[in-house]
């Protein structure tokens, strides 16, 4: 197909995401505001130490602590390198990097369609429904992993249907690398990428060897990293997400309780019930979110009408090994937006998918109902555009915009993070002082001051960290442990903690007898 269309639908992509990526003037939620956070120290203090603490899984008690011990660096590390290249250390020098990926996501979306059914038509198609991305369309501008998933997800299945060759094994590696690179589960693609060898080479040493030598080209310089700064080229806190009884686990101060025996505890019924809302809640992220609802029998069809290719195979296989470990292995981390992070990566395939489905279903039509061919391409074409369209604009109204476009909702956690370190400058309290805080990034980057996540516990287990830790303040939030639910309601009422002052629906305390 002719490379001025793949460029035409690059520039209308981004005709449609950067307004979007205008409103947005904050990363707009934790992840983001991380890896923003990450890209800035990256980019503007050389630094892969983070200045706060936003979970106790890895056990470390002190600030700064070693950076990318949760999540993955490659995000940060993109937004350090368009911060640099532009010399906007901000949020708008970091999302740069957001935008300039997603210009790849619609050629490489219509690359799979016209490869699956060798039509322009099917690959124009495609490119159409890729940049009405609807539930996505919040998230491609801002910093996080979402469009760099898509497109080496998408480079992942165009390489895996080329033909047998040296480079084939090496590239899949390769973006296997970087797939781990920018999520820990990544790793998975990895596997499958030697389960496909497995199943379709005869020389499979000399195949898996070189997957595996691509993969470590990307990864071994940051295994060597985490065993110099950590102890061993994995966190010990990834471990320790297998055994969470609730997703508040999370944020235990004691993450050495966090074992087999303690999961198994809860007893099977408590196991089962949170298995089964993790599979309720992933499916409806599966049909609504990454079917995008009208897209699920299209796709379906898609897939039946292209199961011979190895390439849609391995799609399929990668989904739902995806869709296992973020139901069975990871239920809370999984059905609270893990399974539509890395479901991304096949977003495209998906898109791609769908629209094989509808060539395939106005084929039948045709045979079977008389349907005339190019007028039902026109108006189901449209009519998916439409609604694609439709749906997309009413995504970013109710998560971007709100109820004030001058005052987007997006903005609201930076807004709030911005007003808290006002406030704390007018109590008197040092920027060099430490905060315990619901979320950590974002009042590091609205304020430049470093604090630590309020562990999930009672009054007990909050003054004992906050002494461990040197804390001296705590900002209780409407978002906060349910066991300071009473702390939140009635604030003066708790001699252990000096309440200073509400402002927004914020607590402030100071905590008494705290080491210098």
């Amino acid at each position: 197909m002719n490379w001025k269309y793949y460029l035409l639908y690059s520039g209308l992509g981004l005709l449609i995401l950067i307004p979007i990526a205008l409103l947005q003037t904050a990363p707009g939620y934790m992840d983001a505001e991380y890896y923003y956070a990450m890209g800035l120290r990256i980019a503007r203090d050389k630094s892969l130490l983070e200045p706060f603490i936003w979970n106790y899984l890895n056990g470390f008690s002190s600030l700064p602590q070693p950076a990318f011990t949760f999540w993955m660096p490659l995000p940060s590390f993109l937004a350090a390198l368009s911060m640099a290249l532009t010399g906007l250390y901000s949020f708008t020098g970091a999302k740069i990097s957001s935008i300039a990926v997603f210009v790849f996501v619609p050629p490489l979306t219509m690359k799979i369609a016209y490869d699956l059914t060798e039509e322009e038509k099917a690959a124009k198609l495609a490119g159409i429904v890729s940049i009405f991305p609807v539930f996505y369309s919040s998230f491609l501008g801002t910093t996080d992993s979402f469009g760099i998933l898509m497109i080496l997800g998408s480079v992942f299945f165009l390489q895996i249907r080329k033909e047998e060759g040296l480079w084939k094994y090496i590239i899949l590696g390769l973006i296997a690398g970087f797939m781990h690179l920018t999520r820990a589960d990544g790793l998975l693609w990895f596997a499958v990428a030697c389960f496909y060898i497995l199943s379709r080479q005869e020389n499979t040493v000399k195949a898996v060897s070189l997957l595996g030598a691509g993969y470590l080209f990307v990864m071994a310089p940051w295994f060597v990293r985490n065993w110099f700064v950590i102890g061993g080229i994995m966190p010990p806190g990834a471990s320790r997400m297998l055994w969470l009884t609730e997703y508040n686990d999370l944020f235990t101060f004691e993450p050495g309780k966090l074992t087999f025996m303690n999961w198994y505890k809860q007893g099977l019924n408590k196991i089962l019930r949170d298995l089964i809302g993790a599979f309720g809640t992933n499916i409806k992220t599966a049909l609504i979110v990454q079917g995008q609802i009208i897209l699920v029998p299209l796709i379906g069809i898609g897939i039946r009408k292209t199961w011979q290719d190895w390439g849609v195979r391995s799609a399929v296989f990668i989904w739902g090994l995806i869709f296992v470990v973020m139901t069975l292995v990871f239920p809370f981390a999984g059905s609270r937006g893990g399974l539509f992070h890395s479901g991304a990566a096949l977003q495209p395939i998906l898109w791609a998918l769908a629209v094989v489905g509808l060539m395939d279903f106005i084929t039948w039509g045709v045979n079977q109902r008389g349907w005339i061919g190019k007028q039902a391409e026109l108006v189901l074409g449209l009519g998916l555009t439409i609604f694609l369209a439709g749906m997309t604009i009413f995504i970013v109204q109710d998560r971007v915009v709100g109820g004030d476009i001058s005052q987007p909702q997006w903005d609201q956690s930076y807004r709030e993070h911005l007003e808290i370190g006002k406030e704390l400058t007018q109590l008197g309290i040092d920027v060099e002082s430490l905060i315990m805080i619901n979320n950590p990034p974002g009042l590091y980057i609205a304020s430049d001051r470093s604090s630590v996540v309020i562990p999930n516990g009672g009054i007990d287990t909050l003054i004992r960290s906050a002494e461990e830790l040197g804390a001296e303040m705590l900002i209780l939030e409407a978002n906060h442990p349910d066991a300071l639910d009473y702390l939140y309601s009635e604030p003066q009422k708790e001699s252990k903690l000096e309440y200073l002052q509400t402002v927004s629906d914020a607590h402030y305390f100071k905590f008494y007898n705290i080491e210098e």
